[in-house]
C-alpha cells in the first residue's frame, strides 16, 4: 500500500530529497562520456566566432587587448560529481499542458589543475599581441544545474526532449599561473578574473540553454522552445536611493587605477556605478553615478523629480531608517525592466568601478525574482565589501522599488508597456552573400560561413546568434557519408543557390502599448563576411488583426523574404506574437 501522506499530485519526501549515493549510475555513466563531452567544450569554448570569446572582447575596453580569447580549453580529464538536490514538476509551457514533464536540481563541480611539471597550461588565454599567452595554474567552475525532461508524451519515446541550463550564473574561480599571475595581481588588479567570470557564467544561465529534442515536431516537441525557456514575465526595478563609503585600495592600486583614468590611450573614464543583473542581462544605473575622490567615493542619490543631486562625503554608517523610507520618483530615470523566465532566479546588485577593466567594489546577497522581492521596496539593502579579508565590512547601501509583471499571450494587457516574441527557425541565404568578396581563404574553411539577425523595434533591439555555415573541402575520407555542405567550386559557380543555416531561437523586443498600431518590426540580415546583407520590414498592425495577436511566416505559407544587394533575396521562417504585461497575482 502507499504511504499514508501520498495523495493526488503529492510526492513523498523522499523524492523530493533522495539520498546522496542516488547518482552514482549518473556520475559513472557521465565518466564514459566526459571525453566526448570535454571535446565538444573545448571546440565551442575555442571557436574565436564562439559567444564566449565574443563577450570577453566586448568587455575588454583596452584597445589593445580587443582580440583577447581561450586559444587553449582542456577542461580536466576528470569527469564532474553531481550531487542530486531534488527532484520536481518542471514549468509548464504554454500549449504544451498535459505534457510538464520533470526536473532535476543537482549541484556541480568540474576544473583542471596544471601540475608543475607540465611544459603547457591546459588553458590559455591569447591576448593578441605578438602571440603573448597568459597561462592557468587552477580553473573550477561550480553551481547548481537544472536538468529537465520535458514535454512528457503518450507515444514513443515518451521523453519529447532534454533541457540543461543554471537558473543563475556558476561560479568560475581562476588562478593564474607564472608572469600572468604578477600581470593580472599588480598590473590589473585582479579585474580580469571577474571578465573571465562574467563571458563563461553569462553564458552558462538563463536564458542560455542546451536543448536536445528526442520526439519529433509534430508529437508537439519544438528546437526552438526547447532552446530557450519560456518568458515567465518581467522584473520592473527603479532604484530610489543609493549611499556608498567605499574607500580606495592599496597605494599601487590607487596609482594605477588614476594612471588609467586619466590616460586617453587606455580609453575608458573614472567611474563607479550601481549595477543590477538578472540571469545574463546587466544594467548599469548611469544616473546613479559614484563620482571617485581622493579619500573616498561619494555617491549621487535620486530627487523626487528624477534629477541628480551630489551628497557630500559620508562616513556615518548609522543613518534613520527614515531616511529611506521609498519616495515617488519619475520612473525613465533610474528604472529598467529585466526578463525574468523562472521566479527562482536571482536579482544581483554590485557597485562596480568601471575604469578600465570592470572591477566589483561591494555587492549585495542575491534576492530571489518571486513575490517576496516586492518588500525590498522601501528597505535598505547593505552592500558589502567583496575583499575575501574585509567581506564584513558595510560600503554601502541602497533602496529600490521592485515590481513583478507577469506576460500574457495574445494580449496587449494593460501596463504601458508590451513584448513582441520573436521566433526563429530556419534561414536560407545565397551563397554569393555568404562567400568573402575578396577570395576564400582557409580560415574561412576552418571558422566557417555565418550569418545573424537583428530584430528591432525603434530604438530596441535584439541579436540572434551567428548561425554556422561549413564549406566542404571536396574530399571524402574512406568509410565516410558524403559530405552535406558543398565545396568552394560548387559555391562559386552557383552564387544564387540558397544556403540553408540552422538557426532555432526566440527573442522578446519591448515596445510602448500605445504604439503597436503604428511601430514596425525591422529584420536585419548580417553576413560574417559582408557585413549588412539585407532587411525586411513587417507593421506590428498586421499581428493585431490575427487570431491570438500571432503572425507566421513559413511552414503552411511563405517564408518572409529578405531582399539584398545584387537581386539576391534570403528566406527566414519567423513567427512574431504580441505579449501583454500584467501585474503578478500575489
Amino acid at each position: 500500500a502507499l504511504p499514508r501522506r501520498w495523495g493526488h499530485g503529492c510526492y513523498d519526501a523522499r523524492l523530493r530529497q533522495p539520498p546522496a549515493d542516488s547518482l552514482d549510475w549518473v556520475n559513472k555513466m557521465f565518466e564514459k562520456m566526459w571525453p566526448k563531452v570535454m571535446n565538444l567544450i573545448r571546440a565551442t569554448i575555442e571557436n574565436p566566432d564562439g559567444r564566449v570569446n565574443q563577450k570577453l572582447q566586448a568587455k575588454m575596453p583596452y584597445r589593445i587587448l580587443k582580440r583577447i580569447r581561450f586559444s587553449r580549453f582542456i577542461l580536466g580529464w576528470r569527469s564532474p560529481k553531481f550531487e542530486l538536490i531534488k527532484i520536481g514538476d518542471a514549468p509548464a509551457r504554454l500549449g504544451q499542458e498535459g505534457m510538464q514533464g520533470v526536473e532535476l536540481h543537482l549541484r556541480f563541480k568540474l576544473g583542471t589543475r596544471s601540475s608543475k611539471a607540465a611544459k603547457r597550461s591546459d588553458i590559455e588565454l591569447s591576448t593578441g599581441i605578438f602571440d603573448t599567452k597568459l597561462g592557468f595554474k587552477s580553473f573550477e567552475i561550480s553551481g547548481d544545474l537544472v536538468v529537465r525532461l520535458e514535454p512528457l508524451l503518450e507515444e514513443m519515446p515518451v521523453v519529447g526532449g532534454v533541457v540543461v541550463c543554471c537558473l543563475n550564473r556558476p561560479r568560475v574561480d581562476v588562478q593564474f599561473s607564472g608572469l600572468a599571475a604578477q600581470f593580472v595581481e599588480r598590473g590589473m588588479e585582479g579585474s580580469l578574473r571577474g571578465l573571465i567570470d562574467w563571458g563563461i557564467s553569462s553564458c552558462l544561465v538563463m536564458p542560455n540553454v542546451m536543448g536536445f529534442p528526442i520526439g519529433e515536431e509534430e508529437q508537439g516537441v519544438h528546437g526552438a522552445l526547447l532552446r530557450h525557456p519560456h518568458l515567465a514575465g518581467v522584473l520592473r526595478v527603479t532604484v530610489l536611493r543609493a549611499k556608498v563609503w567605499h574607500r580606495d585600495g592599496g597605494v599601487f592600486g590607487g596609482f594605477l587605477r588614476r594612471l588609467c583614468c586619466s590616460s586617453r590611450m587606455f580609453g575608458c573614464s573614472s567611474r563607479v556605478q550601481l549595477r543590477v543583473t538578472v540571469g545574463d542581462e546587466p544594467h548599469f544605473f548611469e544616473d546613479v553615478l559614484v563620482a571617485h575622490t581622493r579619500h573616498a567615493w561619494r555617491s549621487s542619490a535620486i530627487t523626487p523629480a528624477g534629477s541628480l543631486q551630489g551628497d557630500e562625503e559620508d562616513t556615518d554608517e548609522d543613518d534613520e531608517e527614515s531616511q529611506w523610507a521609498g519616495e515617488d520618483v519619475e520612473e525613465e530615470a533610474s528604472t529598467w525592466d529585466f526578463l525574468v523566465y523562472d521566479e527562482r532566479q536571482h536579482l544581483e546588485i554590485e557597485l562596480v568601478d568601471r575604469c578600465g577593466l570592470e572591477s566589483v567594489v561591494a555587492q549585495a546577497s542575491p534576492m530571489v525574482c518571486d513575490n517576496s522581492i516586492v518588500d525590498f521596496a522601501s528597505k535598505p539593502i547593505e552592500l558589502r565589501s567583496v575583499q575575501t579579508n574585509n567581506r564584513r565590512q558595510r560600503e554601502g547601501r541602497v533602496s529600490l522599488r521592485c515590481q513583478r509583471l507577469d506576460a500574457k499571450h495574445g494580449s496587449r494587457g494593460h501596463d504601458e508597456w508590451s513584448m513582441v516574441r520573436v521566433r526563429v527557425d530556419e534561414l536560407f541565404v545565397p551563397a554569393d552573400l555568404l562567400l568573402p568578396e575578396e577570395g576564400f581563404e582557409e580560415t574561412h574553411m576552418v571558422l566557417g560561413l555565418g550569418a545573424w539577425l537583428i530584430a528591432k523595434i525603434g530604438t530596441a533591439e535584439r541579436v540572434t546568434p551567428m548561425a554556422k555555415y561549413y564549406v566542404s573541402s571536396g574530399e571524402e575520407s574512406s568509410g565516410a557519408q558524403p559530405p552535406l555542405t558543398k565545396s568552394v567550386s560548387e559555391l562559386l559557380s552557383a552564387p544564387s543557390v540558397q544556403l540553408e543555416l540552422e538557426m532555432e531561437w526566440l527573442m522578446y523586443v519591448p515596445v510602448k502599448r500605445s504604439c503597436l498600431e503604428k511601430e514596425v518590426l525591422n529584420l536585419e540580415l548580417h553576413s560574417k563576411t559582408q557585413g549588412h546583407i539585407g532587411s525586411a520590414s513587417v507593421p506590428l498592425a498586421e499581428a493585431l488583426k490575427r487570431p491570438n495577436l500571432k503572425l507566421a511566416y513559413g511552414g503552411q505559407t511563405k517564408m518572409l523574404q529578405i531582399p539584398g544587394p545584387r537581386d539576391l533575396n534570403s528566406e527566414v521562417n519567423v513567427a512574431f506574437s504580441i505579449m501583454g504585461l500584467e501585474p503578478a497575482r500575489v
